[in-house]
């Protein structure tokens, strides 16, 4: 049986400032100071020596925490494009404040959180093609690697799309 360990990447800047970074690859959503200290401490404290290969998103954010989680342990890193996160459409890049004040029905309340149909207004990725992708990767996954144990290294909502 292939065994999969799902990690979030670190903090980014994006993240403090409630922006939907999306599929967005350069600032704020690199790694920030506490996003970089995140992924040394992760490194420190958790073992990768049973894993056979870290599969990442090719989101500089996510990479960077594989690459840190990595450093002096020499695991192949593969990057696998259904690993990304989810395309927020017209809203990656703007602030949830200002998406919550134009389009506030879309947001589930006291949070951040977007119900599924925002796609319709945000011309952004369904809920259900991103789970898709990543049923299709760990379909693939499984197949090209059975009974390895892989690292993966992705997004918040990607993360919550794994079954």
């Amino acid at each position: 049986m292939t065994n999969f360990y799902i990690l979030r990447h670190g903090e980014t800047r994006g993240n403090i400032m409630g922006f939907k970074q999306g599929q967005i690859d350069g600032e704020p959503s690199q790694l920030d100071e506490k996003g970089i200290e995140q992924a040394r401490t992760l490194h420190d404290h958790f073992d990768i020596s049973f894993a056979d290969r870290i599969m990442v998103s090719p989101l500089t954010r996510a990479q960077d925490t594989a690459d840190l989680l990595n450093e002096g342990r020499h695991l192949p890193i593969e990057v696998d494009d259904r690993l990304l996160e989810i395309s927020y459409g017209d809203w990656d890049g703007q602030y949830d404040m200002d998406l919550k004040a134009k389009y506030g029905k879309y947001f589930i309340p006291g949070s951040n959180a977007i119900y599924p149909d925002y796609y319709e207004v945000a011309n952004g990725e369904k809920f259900t093609d991103v789970e898709n992708r990543v049923a299709q990767f760990t379909d693939e996954i499984r197949q090209k690697y059975a009974n390895q144990n892989i690292i993966i290294v992705t997004h918040g909502f990607t993360v919550r799309s794994f079954a």
